[in-house]
């Protein structure tokens, strides 16, 4: 019934192998749909001890044991699969955070994210503009006020992530490196709580610190009344929390990336080094529910195309990912459905209709010697170009 449906959305012959269905509709048998659901909805299980299937799952991962082959429990083999990924879930405790109640609006709290005279598209536009904006509105900064520039980066290559901290009036420049499969927006965020720590850590008082961040995601967050389930978000949360009792307020400003500001180009520089050339000097964090549902999905896509390429055609042969391929889809159907047919090879050309029925003529029906393909009618038949 499945497959059915998505011969009719494509306008494919029953003949179409079931794997170019699935790729040009960017689906997925139920099977391995199934166990992306599973491996996702067991991580997010693992932080969450209220949830009253909690205890369940934890006592089905701690036994050790070979089931018989149909007397398996469903969540097993998924749990066993994740643990093979090196994503630990319920091997401990989940990490208790905090129940400080945090503002609902930056406004509210002396010690918060700000906002940011700056717009990305203008700042990308004119950096001359943005580099004066930004030493004008720095030199209106209290002098005892400690500035700070943070910045994250990763290398797709050596899936590497680190962080850099960038202190003008100190000469400090510091940098990190985080555990592998770490996400930007962690990197940027530990940026940040690496600044608030080295302000807290100082053996003289700091009466306000201001960091300039050029993540505005990160920035939104810290802001956000949501809890949220990432350990360096928690972090900068209390140590904020910490220097607001201790009589330092805190202010962090979301700044444009890449457009000529000195400090953010040395932050950066920082934390790009630090990825291809690492000092030692490295962050241990768990990694966050949403960074290991990353990894999951990662290696699932992967899959994906494998049980794709069981099929020798060369429309999927070609894939080096999955999802949708643009070029292929027109805004009239029919136009859409003939692209397909001609890719897949099942369409209504003489040499198809031969394997089908082998007394059935291949040749051109324009009067041509040559076979009826797909190749023949776009490129070769002469019939075919226009006078």
């Amino acid at each position: 019934m499945h497959r059915s449906i998505l011969r009719i959305i494509l306008g494919a012959k029953v003949s179409t192998p079931k794997e170019i269905l699935y790729a040009d509709t960017d689906t997925v048998p139920t099977t391995l749909r199934r166990s992306w659901l599973t491996r996702k909805y067991l991580i997010q299980l693992s932080i969450k001890p209220q949830n009253p299937m909690y205890e369940t799952a934890k006592l089905l991962y701690s036994i050790k044991k070979d089931y018989p082959k149909r007397s398996s429990p469903a969540l097993i083999h998924e749990m066993r699969y994740i643990d093979q990924l090196g994503i630990a879930t319920f091997e401990g405790t989940p990490a208790h955070f905090s129940t400080y109640s945090y503002p609902l609006h930056p406004d509210r709290h002396p010690s918060g994210p700000s906002g940011s005279p700056f717009q990305k598209k203008s700042a990308v536009a004119d950096h001359r503009a943005v580099a004066e904006l930004f030493s004008s509105l720095n030199n209106q900064v209290p002098e005892e006020t400690l500035r700070i520039l943070t910045d994250g980066a990763k290398q797709q290559t050596t899936n590497r992530t680190t962080c850099a901290i960038h202190i003008p009036s100190l000469e400090v420049s510091r940098a990190w490196t985080l555990m592998e499969h770490a996400s930007i927006f962690t990197a940027e965020l530990q940026a940040i709580y690496q600044a608030l720590d080295y302000t807290f850590k100082l053996d003289e008082h700091v009466p306000a610190v201001a960091i300039y961040c050029d993540s505005k995601s990160v920035v939104s967050s810290i802001a956000s009344s949501a809890p949220g389930n990432n350990e360096s978000l928690h972090g900068v949360r209390e140590t904020m929390a910490s220097l607001k009792a201790s009589g330092t307020l805190t202010t962090i400003l979301w700044i444009p990336s890449h457009v000529g500001i000195r400090g953010n180009e040395e932050a950066d520089r920082l934390a790009t080094r630090e990825c291809s050339s690492p000092t030692g000097t490295r962050i241990k964090i768990n990694l966050s529910p949403s960074e290991k549902i990353s990894i999951v999905k990662t290696d699932w896509k992967e899959k994906v195309l494998l049980n794709l390429k069981n099929c020798h055609k060369p429309c999927i042969q070609s894939r080096k990912t999955t999802g949708l391929v643009r070029w292929l889809y027109h805004k009239e159907r029919c136009v859409t459905v003939c692209l397909k047919r001609l890719r897949s090879g099942h369409n209504y050309l003489n040499a198809f209709s031969n394997r089908i029925d082998q007394g059935a003529d291949p040749s051109c029906r324009k009067g041509c010697e040559e076979i009826e393909n797909a190749k023949h009618v776009l490129v070769d038949c002469q019939a075919n170009e226009p006078n």
